[in-house]
């Protein structure tokens, strides 16, 4: 898979560099750009992948390319040039009011507020986040951000709210109902947290830690035998998850369920046997 991303990645270029010397720089060309920056994620090549965006946002301003720049500089520990460029866009462009320009200013505000949390500047950064809301108070994803923002701050109540919006605008926003399960379930008030697990889960069966969260959930109220059912959906995405296995076992003591005994008890001892091993000083 590697071999066949880089050689769809150097194929691109060597159409890029064709394509610039004749002149090519429409939105066409953005697209391509974008496309080939994303296969360098995928690749794990950043610095290709910020190359691209760069490019593709010099062409149009307002595109896609912008966030996905800011993104990358971001993960790659850039987080003052991000804040740069996003501030140097935000004062040059246009200052309209139509919601096709809000739109954009919310994301710019939020990009923006992303790069300033990385940069340790959180009382910017919470500026940022409310700025978006405000300028487009319709996205759930915008109210998740700002929700998110404020529970990694134990500020509970008020990312409560916050997702509580999010999930008014979008009742199928998993990430918003498991965030609203996780305050809750923090917060001591696990029964009330269970429905929001319990949504999240089913909307998204694919996730390892959101089924986790299910299944700790289920486990605290003491329902062993659904505690159980949900450890053994999080075992099928993740066979050697390690919590996940010792809480089953200790789950199907609870409730005595014994038709997997022996092979759970010898999955925990190799575990166990493993962490050992990677504690021990060489000699």
């Amino acid at each position: 898979t590697t071999l066949l991303l880089s050689m769809i990645i150097t194929y691109k270029y060597c159409h890029f560099a064709h394509a610039e010397c004749g002149g090519c720089h429409g939105e066409s060309h953005v697209g391509e750009l974008i496309r080939v920056g994303e296969l360098c994620e995928d690749a794990g090549r950043l610095n290709e992948a910020i190359a691209c965006y760069e490019k593709a946002y010099a062409i149009e301003p307002l595109s896609r390319a912008l966030f996905l720049f800011a993104d990358v500089l971001i993960k790659t520990g850039q987080a003052a040039r991000a804040i740069r460029e996003l501030v140097d866009v935000k004062s040059g462009k246009p200052q309209m009011t139509s919601l096709n320009w809000q739109g954009k200013n919310a994301w710019i505000e939020s990009s923006l507020a992303r790069a300033y949390e990385a940069g340790g500047r959180n009382t910017e950064a919470e500026e940022s986040h409310r700025k978006a809301t405000l300028l487009l108070p319709t996205s759930d994803a915008l109210w998740y951000h700002l929700a998110y923002f404020l529970m990694t701050r134990n500020r509970y109540e008020e990312a409560l709210s916050c997702f509580h919006r999010s999930i008014e605008l979008a009742p199928n926003n998993g990430r918003s109902l498991e965030g609203a399960g996780a305050v809750l379930f923090g917060t001591g008030e696990e029964e009330e947290a269970l429905p929001y697990f319990r949504r999240a889960a089913m909307l998204m069966p694919d996730q390892v830690y959101t089924q986790l969260n299910l299944a700790n959930a289920l486990g605290r109220v003491e329902r062993s035998r659904e505690a159980v059912v949900a450890y053994r959906r999080v075992l099928a995405l993740a066979p050697g998850h390690g919590e996940a296995l010792c809480r089953l076992l200790y789950f199907s003591l609870h409730c005595c369920d014994w038709s997997d005994y022996t092979l759970l008890v010898r999955a925990v001892l190799a575990l166990v046997d493993a962490e050992l091993r990677a504690m021990r000083l060489p000699p």
